[in-house]
């Protein structure tokens, strides 16, 4: 078994590393409790932590996004606004 493969990076241009999180939200929000694929290039367990507690303000308030970390994929849902 190896544990390199020897290819060249892609090209620095090739994407921002930038997640977009309010589109993200208001995709989510306009589909209320259908999961989605999110495709994300930084941690994984930041993503799903943000979307969870609302640690960003398209996902507030804290508890109206679910989000879970399955199989190598984060999966997320608007499941309305939280009580409180």
């Amino acid at each position: 078994m190896s544990v390199l493969v020897w290819e060249e990076p892609p090209p620095a241009s090739e994407g921002t590393g930038l997640v977009p999180h309010e589109l993200i939200a208001a995709t989510l929000r306009s589909r209320p409790g259908k999961w989605a694929r999110l495709v994300e290039g930084g941690s994984a367990v930041g993503l799903v932590t943000w979307i969870n507690k609302g640690g960003r303000l398209p996902y507030q308030p804290s508890g109206s996004f679910e989000a879970v970390y399955r199989k190598g994929a984060i999966y997320a849902r608007y499941v309305g606004r939280a009580a409180g």
